[in-house]
């Protein structure tokens, strides 16, 4: 089966391995935004990158944690690596990820950089990005949150220690990606405590955050 071109606005055919993949993820629905969050489940994600420029590295795994309610399942936590010049191993990782990720919001930290990243990779491939995706980003929602010293110039590990949680490992996706899952159902109890009770509540307060610091 020839994907539909109209879709996903490319003249070519998905690379075979992910037309399948994408197909069920197309089908799949959007939580509604007035969810409870307990009855939310999340998707974060991160990407093992070669270093940190977005014109010259590459991206070379993938690594996604999912909560549903108010857990992370260790069975849920999924490490996705490739050789980037092993298209057949990229696209069996992408479709994977696409597997994994479903249509749940998506959570991460920095998505400016992560995203990026992601989408460039995604696109390349000849797969659909998620540019059109709303993340929750860490980066602007634990200030919106905790106020404080602590700003969108901290780290992931500046977070980490400051809410006291264990430190698995760094610069690594799947330890990354853990940290974040961590951090965000911390933050899931703390938008509770703040009266927040729904996904579009915590996407407003993220929005309010990033206008404020213009």
């Amino acid at each position: 089966m020839i994907f539909s071109t109209r879709l996903f606005r490319s003249t070519a055919p998905l690379p075979q391995g992910l037309q399948e993949a994408m197909l069920t993820w197309q089908a799949l629905p959007r939580p509604d935004p007035r969810t409870l969050l307990g009855k939310v489940s999340f998707a974060l994600v991160d990407v093992d990158v070669t270093g940190t420029s977005l014109r010259h590295d590459q991206v070379t795994g993938f690594a996604v944690a999912i909560i549903e309610g108010d857990s992370l399942d260790m069975g849920q936590l999924h490490h996705l690596p490739f050789d980037p010049a092993d298209r057949e191993a990229a696209i069996a990782a992408t479709a994977q990820l696409f597997q994994r990720i479903g249509k749940l919001p998506l959570v991460t930290y920095n998505s400016a950089f992560v995203a990026t990243m992601l989408n460039a990779f995604l696109e390349k491939l000849g797969a659909p990005s998620l540019a059109q995706e709303s993340w929750l980003d860490l980066l602007w929602l634990l200030p919106s949150l905790y106020g404080g010293e602590l700003t969108e110039q901290a780290g992931l590990l500046d977070w980490v220690r400051a809410l006291e949680l264990p430190v698995i490992g760094q610069h690594h996706a799947l330890a990354d990606v853990y940290a974040m899952a961590q951090l965000f159902l911390v933050a899931l109890d703390r938008a509770e405590a703040q009266g927040m009770q729904t996904l579009e509540d915590l996407q407003r307060s993220q929005s309010s955050r990033r206008w404020l610091r213009g």
